[in-house]
């Protein structure tokens, strides 16, 4: 009985888990694996779950539970694939605004450096970069948010820092994100 209530627990936490990601992600036209975090390595890598066997990619996108970008796809195995997450180094992804201003974002491992590459519109309000079609993403994911940030305008040119608030753990809901 004890193991049938600790098993429902963990279908319930899964369940509301799911949830939370369908809340905040559009659900056409991509599915959705869920992963799990097998181990870390020095360089703050993580080894999850899934890899030829689910038909990853390098560069696959990989989303936590409020449909935020965490990493993505840097080697692939047979059952299990090596991720560059937000607080690794050498983490780097392009990403855009709604005004169409394009960024770069990378980590030093306790924020994600905002750099914008080409500024289209310095006036209007900069809420979410999102990752896109144009550098080869399957859609619009929210790699962060800056409504809470400073935002620096000078030159021609955005950059912002944002805190890294998410935290990486074995019980971590992750979600591989492919297109239909």
């Amino acid at each position: 009985l004890r193991k049938l209530k600790i098993s429902n627990q963990e279908l319930l936490d899964e369940i509301e888990a799911n949830e939370e990601l369908i809340k905040n992600v559009e659900l056409d036209n991509y599915i959705y694996y869920r992963s799990t975090i097998l181990i870390r390595n020095n360089e703050d890598e993580y080894l999850i779950s899934g890899g030829r066997n689910i038909n990853l990619k390098n560069n696959d996108l990989i989303l936590n539970e409020q449909g935020f970008v965490i990493g993505y796809i840097t080697k692939i195995f047979d059952d299990h694939s090596l991720i560059s997450s937000i607080v690794n180094k050498n983490f780097s992804i392009p990403g855009i605004d709604r005004n169409g201003n394009e960024y770069l974002i990378t980590s030093n491992k306790n924020q994600l450096l905002v750099n914008s590459l080409v500024v289209k519109d310095l006036d209007s309000k900069i809420d979410f970069i999102f990752t896109d079609l144009i550098f080869g993403h399957p859609g619009k994911f929210p790699i962060l948010t800056l409504s809470s940030s400073e935002i620096s305008t000078s030159n021609n040119k955005i950059k912002a820092t944002v805190d890294i608030s998410y935290s990486f753990n074995f019980d971590s809901n992750i979600y591989i994100i492919k297109t239909k």
